[in-house]
This record gives structure tokens, sequence and C-alpha cells, in this order.
């Protein structure tokens, strides 16, 4: 194993290079100057049994999950999507909720703002905006001063889901509805890279969207063999902690019974969620707990990861 987690994401790396090298060897020096707290996550693969397994480096990244921007990220934050040519950020939490910085507006309330760091000046202007209910549609065009030309994102932002609790389960599906209709449109290639997903902290309202798209794929193509806790477990293996609190696991259960009855698919409801530890082939899930996601804090800069042991 490398000394670094080779599923993160690096400002300067751009998507035109993970495109043509899935499973570079990232070294200490680039991780020191480009590090910024987000990983690329791989879609879980199935067994012959639809039993979730960890996909390899070979296969092309679906999200890159990642920390609501901080003051001191925000022009990081920026400049990755432009680089990673991300066509859609879907953003799950309010910059402030419950007295509490959870992540910094990074769109302006007007036409434009302009957000600046040591390495570099970013503007954004707000082409569009639409309130569609539980989301707020955004577009942004995006140009850090350290690129070329500006990149036109489109942010969904969902303001239905509160830290520490679980969403309206029909509003969090039309989420994952407008998601799937939006990249119908916008495929993933050269052009356009993966969707960002992002909270507060990226691991516990991030893990559950990406886990319930995941999870919905699944569904409409095998039914039968829907396999939850180990799809999250083979999420884990590109971040940490994605799924956070009991609650959010229980959660994807509901969702997958709302499923069943929306869509009809014709499938008996599943065993409802899990009241004690699951048992899956890993101790992974011990770590779950009822505490609420990581408070955004504001560092000077967000920790490199520590070295791992060869």
């Amino acid at each position: 194993m490398p000394p670094y987690d080779q599923s993160l994401v690096l400002v300067g790396r751009p998507w035109s290079t993970v495109i043509n090298d899935p499973q570079p060897q990232i070294t200490a020096s680039e991780v020191e100057k480009g590090y910024i707290n987000a990983s690329y996550v791989r879609r879980p693969e199935y067994g012959s049994g639809g039993e979730a397994l960890v996909s390899s480096f070979s296969t092309r990244p679906a999200y890159i999950a990642t920390q609501g921007p901080l003051r001191s990220t925000v022009t990081d934050f920026l400049t990755m999507v432009c680089q990673q040519r991300c066509p859609l950020i879907i953003m799950l939490c309010q910059c402030i909720e419950d007295g509490k910085i959870k992540c910094t507006q990074y769109w302006p309330d007007g036409m434009t703002s302009t957000f600046e760091s040591a390495k570099c000046t970013v503007e954004v202007r707000k082409e569009s905006e639409e309130n569609l209910g539980s989301v707020i549609r955004r577009e942004l065009k995006i140009h850090p001063s350290s690129e070329a030309s500006p990149w036109t994102v489109t942010q969904f932002h969902f303001t239905d889901w509160v830290d520490n609790s679980v969403p309206n389960v029909e509003s969090f599906y039309n989420l994952v509805v407008m998601q799937n209709d939006f990249l119908a449109t916008h495929p993933m290639g050269v052009e356009c890279g993966p969707t960002i997903v992002h909270c507060s902290a990226g691991v516990g309202r991030t893990g559950t969207f990406m886990a319930a798209r995941f999870l919905l794929d699944r569904l409409r193509t095998n039914p039968q063999n829907v396999d939850i806790v180990g799809t999250v477990l083979a999420m884990r293996k590109w971040r940490a902690n994605l799924v956070q609190v009991w609650s959010q696991l229980q959660f994807l259960y509901n969702f997958i019974d709302f499923c069943l009855g929306k869509e009809k698919l014709g499938v008996k409801q599943i065993a409802p969620g899990p009241k004690a530890l699951p048992a899956a082939p890993s101790a992974e899930y011990q770590n779950i707990g009822e505490q609420s996601e990581m408070n955004a804090m504001e560092p000077a800069r967000p920790p490199v990861p520590p070295k791992r042991n060869p």
C-alpha cells in the first residue's frame, strides 16, 4: 500500500489526469501541496449472491465526497470544482444550523462574489436561481485566477435535512430522481467529471445520499438482492465513516421500502433495519454511534492525513 490514501482528490491534479490514470501513486509532496478534504468514491460491485463488494481502482469514480468549504478552504473547493470538471454539486446542509457554522456560502447573494486566498482569487457569478420546494437549483459560473477559463456548475441545494436527523423520504427521493435526470444529459466522461456531494463534515449526510443512489440503481436492476449494509461498508473503503449515525443507516432501509412502492417493482417490503450492530464481515461498523456530524470548525487548513504503514 502506498503511504497515502490513493482515493484523495488533490488540487492541481485535474480530471483529465484522473481519467487517464485511475490508480496513481500519490506522493507525499503532492499531498502536502494539493490536499483538500475530499475523496473519490467508487460504485460498489456486486457478487453472484448479491453481496456488495469493493470496486477496483480501475473503476471510474462516481462521486467526490467532501467537507463543506470553510473560509480558509473555499478557494480550494471552488478550484477543485473547476479542475475536476464537476457538472453538479449536491449540497445537503445549511450554511448555519442551530447557530453553528456548517459551511461557508460559496455563491453570491447578488450577481457575483469574489473569494481570495494566498493561492488564487476566484470569482463566482450566479447565472440563475430557482426555488423548487425542498431543493434550490442554482447555476454558478466559477473562474479561479489559476484556471484559463471559467466552469459552469449546477448546484442542487437540499434544504430539508438537519444534522443528526433524517429527511422526509419523499423529498429525498425527489432529489435522487433530480440527480438521475440531470446525469442523463451530463454523462461522465472526459468533459464531465463526477458529481460533488457535501454536507458539513462530508461523511454522514453525504454518505447517506451516495448509498441511497447506489442502492436505488441496484434495486432497479436486481430488486431481489439489495445489500444495504454491504453497500455502506464497500463505500467506506474510499472515505471513512460514510453514513455516520444510526438513524442514517435505518433511513436507508426506509428509503428502499419507499422506492419499492413508488416505483412498483413488484417486490415485497424488505426486513426492517437492524436494531443492533449488523452482522457484517467487518468491524468497520463498530464505530457508528448516535453523535451528530462533526461540526465544521475553522482551522487554518484541514490536516494532512497521516501516513499509513507500508
